[in-house]
Parts: structure tokens; C-alpha cells; sequence
């Protein structure tokens, strides 16, 4: 089993890197965002490459949802008894 996951992983990998790997001069491309929320002043980004930017929302996804299963803080110390 441990192989199969190891390659499955590898696999993806692999496409992955041959997917930026092929698309090296979109992902290179500087970008700035904007956010125009309508209240405030326009905010534009500083301009960074594309492969940062979907870093950066990979990594804010992922770090949600991961403290989405994190189990509660507080747990109730007795248990209810009816």
C-alpha cells in the first residue's frame, strides 16, 4: 500500500511540474489585484508573479482547511447525565 500511495503521489507530482514547466511564462508574469470593496479607497497588490499568488492562496486554503477539522478548544470537562 505504501508503494501505491508513493507512486500515485509521484505521479502527481510529476504532471504538476509539467504543467508549470510547460506554462513557464504565465506563471512568471507579474500581476497586481485589486480590491474595490466599494467603502474604501481601490487597494491594489504590489506586483508579484502569478506562481506567488496561487501559492499564497494555495497556502491561505489550505491553512483554512485545516482549522476547520482542528478539534474544539474547550471540552467539557463532565459529561451530562439525564
Amino acid at each position: 500500500m505504501k508503494k501505491a500511495t508513493l507512486s500515485i503521489w509521484a505521479i502527481i507530482v510529476g504532471v504538476m511540474a509539467l504543467l508549470i514547466f510547460q506554462n513557464q511564462k504565465f506563471f512568471l508574469t507579474n500581476q497586481s489585484l485589486r480590491v474595490n470593496l466599494g467603502v474604501l479607497e481601490e487597494y491594489h497588490t504590489p506586483e508579484l508573479p502569478i506562481a506567488v499568488m496561487v501559492l499564497l492562496f494555495f497556502l491561505a486554503g489550505y491553512i483554512l482547511a485545516t482549522s476547520s477539522t482542528l478539534p474544539p478548544a474547550s471540552k467539557p470537562n463532565a459529561a451530562l447525565k439525564s
